[in-house]
């Protein structure tokens, strides 16, 4: 986990320092519950490190988006993936790169 910290201010990281975490997923789907764990160890992390309110709420709403993220692209994407979770003042960034087997659906 790749983390940088923040100041507390009121009772927020602060945003010139974001709060961060990384994990890159093989092809092969193994990671998955690895990656819902990436997510409740970072977001219970922040909440002990920087004095945020109870963070529960935002564990059990977060941990099965990243776990659908992980999943559709183990589905739909042939190689590898990379999740990122960034924290910037009041912001949780979930991001998901993957690799396309062919160009996006152009509409």
């Amino acid at each position: 986990m790749d983390e940088t910290s923040g100041d507390v201010g009121s009772g927020q990281p602060d945003t010139a320092s974001p709060l961060e975490a990384s994990l890159a997923l093989d092809s092969d789907g193994s990671r998955i519950a690895q990656a819902r764990h990436l997510a409740a160890a970072f977001l219970t992390k922040v909440r002990d490190d920087h004095g945020i309110p109870d963070m529960t709420a935002t564990v059990e709403t977060v941990q099965p988006i990243v776990s659908e993220l992980v999943t559709n692209a183990h589905k739909y994407a042939p190689g590898p993936a990379h999740l990122h979770l960034r924290i910037t003042g009041p912001v949780l960034r979930i991001e998901l790169w993957d690799s396309p087997i062919r160009a996006p659906w152009c509409w």
